[in-house]
């Protein structure tokens, strides 16, 4: 990240996997399909939650997914 926090704005790309063990079958096959259509190319970061993960847009079939990641599995890209 060289030396600064992530900032909403900021191009990010993703570099690894959160857990999907807790969800259900249906949310793991929607998060996954959102997930994969997310690691195709960087991204902006739209914001971030309550619990400081950054909030990324994907967009699939027409239909708007936000999906937040800790700020770990991002990296920084220009």
């Amino acid at each position: 990240m060289l030396g600064r926090r992530l900032q909403k704005g900021d191009r990010v790309r993703v570099v690894g996997a959160p857990p999907v063990w807790g969800m259900s079958d249906e949310a793991r096959a929607s998060f996954l399909a959102a997930f994969n259509a997310l690691r195709r190319r960087p991204r902006k970061i739209r914001g971030f939650d309550e619990r400081g993960n950054a909030e990324l847009t994907v967009r699939i079939a027409g239909e708007l997914h936000i999906l937040a990641l800790e700020p770990d599995l991002l990296e920084w890209t220009r």
